[in-house]
């Protein structure tokens, strides 16, 4: 799969794809070490690099109040950004921690990393991940008719993803999606800053997002039929139907994706979808800043994500 992505790309652009990467995961390990922790809610069960399939690569971490009570919990399924070139689940435990302390019980995917996991790859890996949640609901009290699926940057893209192919049978079909989880319906999404159309987002000035795009696709942008099945799958914009999930959307004034996240809220707004939308302002207001705990803006719109996903009937 590996050697398959790097022919597609110049040498000179797998030098730029190596320094992006190196740099993006430079940033969360910093991020891990000074910001993203901090907040982390306390009391909590902590279960980690727990594998989801038979590739060892591939984890899941979960995260809970160690005394659930006796009724079934909901679940929120996290699913961490990084450009598709980076992230782990354990530096995003703050923002999930927050879902804990609130009675969910949150599963945290690793879901495999550009160049090694390209498109479908990802999505694929993500629906492995809900069958093992399928498998342990019994064990650990599981409400599965409560399952919220959130994520930021491109897991919120991927988050996206999973709600049409919850809602939309004709983009389900595009993927080889695991037989036991395929038809999974969510009760609900939070989508922190993420991607929604890919084509656009190549516009949007954001840094690098010509390179996250080519990473997560496997090629060259400019050799890519835009209007090929494969390219257009990326962008769950274009799979909207009124059975999509009922969303809580985050954007930021110092977010270059902000006006994709605006469309996309529009879009669901139009086919009918129960939305909220919440915008950050001010200098913090920063591509998925709810990530980091630490400000007080990010603690009010996971405060409001939960309020939503809590008054879904």
């Amino acid at each position: 799969m590996t050697a398959e992505v790097n022919d597609k790309l110049s040498g000179k652009r797998r030098v730029q794809h190596a320094l992006v990467k190196a740099f993006y995961v430079a940033s969360e390990r910093i991020g891990k070490l000074t910001i993203y922790d901090i907040n982390k809610a306390r009391g909590l069960k902590y279960k980690r690099k727990i594998r989801y399939c038979s590739d060892e690569r591939l984890y899941l971490n979960l995260c809970y109040k160690e005394d659930g009570g006796t009724e079934k919990r909901p679940v929120l399924f996290y699913i961490h950004g990084g450009g598709f070139v980076s992230g782990r689940p354990e530096f995003r435990e703050a923002f999930v921690s927050k879902f804990a302390e609130a009675g969910y019980f949150t599963v945290n995917v690793f879901y495999g990393l550009t160049p090694k996991y390209v498109h479908p790859y990802s999505i694929e890996n993500i629906y492995k991940a809900l069958k093992w949640v399928q498998e342990n609901a019994d064990g650990y009290n599981l409400d599965l008719s409560r399952v919220f699926v959130s994520g930021e940057s491109a897991g919120a893209t991927l988050a996206a993803m999973a709600g049409a192919v919850s809602s939309n049978p004709d983009y389900k079909r595009l993927f080889n999606l695991d037989y036991a989880s395929r038809d999974f319906k969510f009760k609900g999404m939070v989508l922190n800053c993420g991607v929604y159309d890919m084509e656009k987002v190549c516009a949007s000035g954001f840094p690098h997002i010509d390179y996250f795009v080519e990473a997560y696709y496997g090629r060259s942008i400019e050799t890519v039929d835009k209007e090929s099945i494969n390219f257009v799958s990326m962008s769950p914009y274009r799979f909207i139907t009124p059975d999509f999930p009922p969303s809580f959307i985050i954007t930021a004034e110092n977010d270059k994706l902000t006006d994709g996240g605006n469309e996309f809220a529009e879009r669901l707004k139009e086919n009918g979808v129960k939305i909220d939308v919440f915008h950050g302002e001010g200098k913090t207001a920063v591509h998925a800043f709810a990530v980091a705990q630490i400000l007080k803006i990010s603690r009010a719109a996971v405060k409001q994500s939960i309020k939503f996903t809590d008054d879904i009937p």
